[in-house]
């Protein structure tokens, strides 16, 4: 584990810096958009901790009370895509080229690593049963993992739209597994893919219901914690909610711009989303209307993640670090960067 978890940080600081420049003479340019960014950032359970990944390869921790920095654990295999917490709070999983790292999120010691899929791991979702951990891939396949033992308990692979059968994987842009999610009781999965969302039993891999209406790759997945209801944010520009028991349509949310990521609020009545254009839109589940837009970040927002209290939201972007901002007002609480 480094001591120093400001030098991860450093190097993305150096990177946002690094903007064009306009020549003598001439109109300035757009600052160019930075070479790395932060791809996904998770409160802890217990809301203590704020944890984010980046594609420099780091994991870093900060105190979520007082934004002072915990600790930064890598760099890993390659660039991070995505980091889940154990429902206990003393481990994160987090995913990197073709493997998951489990660490001990006190010590940064590796606990458990779960290889051997061979494709990228896009996206992890750690199950509220706390034995569970779901994995989706660059090959369209998800696998359910005992995480205690690494064995790799289930392996659900595509689906063909029309008929429901299995088929073999075709990689593409849109022929991946780009997000999953638990249903509360861990007894299904969200699973996104193909512009759709397919619920399917974590034991079993059963398609029980698929959600269609997004027209282009679906980035973010996530299911409320009472269980009523999904949401999914797409590059086509909407955020979507969703049924959970019958799969049904109740809303087509409009942020502006290609949607990145999606969190509920603990108490499920409010979603926030962030978007390519920068903004982080905080929307009320029951009418749909946007409460609260936040301008994060100009280059884009590319994960969010509301707090389990439900008082703040925590964005990362193309700026270095990760921003807390006030879920109610939007008013920025503190800059998450050293």
């Amino acid at each position: 584990m480094d001591a120093n978890p400001a030098r991860a940080l450093l190097a993305l600081c150096l990177a946002a810096c690094g903007g064009a420049q306009g020549s003598h003479g001439s109109a300035p340019r757009a600052p160019a958009r930075p070479t790395h960014h932060v791809t996904a950032v998770a409160w802890s359970p217990d809301g203590s901790t704020i944890a984010a990944g980046s594609t420099l390869g780091t994991l870093v921790l900060w105190d979520a009370r007082s934004g002072a920095p915990r600790a930064t654990l890598g760099p890993h295999s390659g660039p991070i895509t995505a980091i889940a917490w154990s429902t206990d709070a003393g481990a994160i999983a987090l995913a990197a080229t073709d493997e998951v790292t489990i660490l001990d999120a006190r010590t940064g010691a590796v606990l458990r690593t779960l290889a051997g899929a061979g494709s990228d791991v896009l996206c992890v979702a750690w199950g509220p049963d706390g034995a569970r951990i779901a994995t989706g891939h660059r090959d369209e396949v998800v696998r359910v993992w005992d995480w205690a033992t690494g064995e790799a308990l289930v392996e659900m692979g595509p689906v063909e739209p029309a008929s429901g059968r299995l088929r073999s994987p075709i990689v593409g842009a849109m022929n991946v597994v780009s997000s999953v999610a638990f249903s509360p009781d861990a007894s299904m999965l969200a699973v996104a893919s193909r512009g759709r969302v397919r619920l399917r039993d974590s034991r079993t891999g059963e398609v029980r219901a698929t959600l269609e209406g997004h027209t282009s790759r679906i980035e973010s997945v996530a299911w409320s914690l009472d269980g009523a209801r999904i949401v999914s944010a797409s590059l086509d520009g909407s955020v979507r909610l969703w049924d959970a028991p019958s799969g049904g349509h109740r809303a087509s949310l409009q942020p502006g711009a290609p949607a990145t990521s999606v969190s509920f609020s603990p108490d499920s009545s409010r979603v926030v989303s962030g978007a390519d254009d920068g903004t982080a839109t905080i929307w009320d589940t029951g009418s749909g209307v946007a409460l609260r837009v936040i301008r994060a970040d100009p280059h884009g927002v590319s994960c969010v993640a509301f707090s389990p209290d439900g008082a703040s939201v925590a964005t990362g972007g193309w700026r270095p670090g990760v921003t807390v901002w006030d879920a109610t007002s939007g008013a920025r609480r503190r800059e998450l960067t050293s």
